[in-house]
């Protein structure tokens, strides 16, 4: 699933969001928040819808891990 704030999207609803953004300021940059349990084809597809969108700036956020997780 992708989510952009608390709304749902497929991935041609992402592609579309990413579309508008990228019209609206060419320069756009993305920043993904893939939570732990997000599987890494679920990235590859972010990554391509990017790609569709013509954004070629993207990264990655990412979480420390608690003391005493694995």
């Amino acid at each position: 699933s992708f989510w952009y704030g608390k709304e749902k999207l497929t991935f041609e609803q992402l592609v579309r969001l990413l579309k508008g953004f990228k019209k609206k300021n060419p320069q756009v940059s993305l920043a993904i928040n893939a939570d732990r349990d997000s599987s890494v084809q679920s990235l590859v597809n972010v990554l391509d819808a990017a790609q569709k969108a013509g954004i070629n700036s993207i990264g990655l956020i990412a979480k420390e891990r608690d003391e005493g997780t694995h």
